[in-house]
């Protein structure tokens, strides 16, 4: 039998001398490794001492769902206006997935544009143990208003489809996110860190717009991306468009073709 052992996320260094005999019967007993990113290779040819040529680059794919609700029916039941400039993360509710500076971030653009005030809202789709943290934030900085912490969903797909911007700040361990592939397939401008398969995904202007991965910067260059897009419909238009064209690559059909 052949053994193909696809691994989702970066390596970690082992240090536990049985974990890394386990490692060493594994690498013996697979016959190929798949990561979705060249930095995950990376990783675990560094931390994991794995033989390079044993691990194969397959892009991830998502099938796109079947939408259930319309832009207008989330602004009905989140009973904000239609005409509002709607930011949608989806994701676990953790620190690697940087939500806490999203929410600094459209703290931020409230207290300094006026204009945004009834304007701007932040949908965060998912669960997980920082929840509590995040809705206390929520809660410290008033925005209760404007960010809207919508639990776990199993209709992610449609507060994706109603977004202006989909937005993904996330800060370490990722691979090649499927909800930013989702947000291509919906067409919709994304804004997301440089990180890992990420920057495979996203050609930042083209695409998306990718930002640094600086926990110094984050929250201002979020609020410059997101500012830039609320005031720039063309370039909201061009990156909608090339999104759409580059989900492409990310459909069922294209990676079974390439596994």
């Amino acid at each position: 039998a052949k053994i193909v052992y696809q691994v989702n996320n970066q390596a970690q260094r082992n240090e536990n001398w049985f974990s890394q005999i386990i490692d060493r019967f594994v690498h013996k007993n697979v016959s190929y490794f798949i990561n979705a990113s060249l930095k995950a290779k990376e990783q675990l040819v560094i931390q994991r001492k794995f033989d390079s040529d044993k691990i194969l680059v397959v892009d991830n794919c998502v099938p796109l769902a079947k939408l259930k609700r319309s832009r207008s029916q989330i602004c009905d039941e989140l009973k904000i206006p239609e005409s509002s400039f709607v930011i949608t993360q989806v994701g676990f509710l953790s620190e690697r997935k940087g939500q806490r500076y999203l929410i600094e971030a459209v703290k931020f653009l409230l207290e300094h544009y006026s204009i945004l005030k009834d304007k701007l809202f932040l949908l965060l789709v998912g669960n997980g143990e920082n929840e509590d943290l995040l809705r206390n934030l929520v809660n410290e900085f008033g925005l209760n208003k404007n960010v809207f912490l919508l639990g776990y969903r199993n209709d992610s797909d449609d507060f994706i489809s109603a977004a202006d911007v989909f937005v993904l700040p996330s800060i370490s361990n990722e691979d090649m996110p499927l909800v930013l592939l989702t947000a291509l397939g919906h067409g919709k401008p994304i804004i997301a860190t440089d990180l890992a398969g990420i920057s495979q995904v996203l050609q930042s202007g083209k695409n998306g717009i990718l930002i640094k991965n600086n926990l110094d910067t984050l929250v201002n260059d979020l609020v410059l991306q997101i500012y830039t897009l609320y005031n720039d419909e063309r370039l909201r238009k061009e990156l909608s468009a090339n999104a759409k064209l580059s989900y492409r690559r990310y459909t069922p059909e294209n990676y079974g073709l390439r596994l």
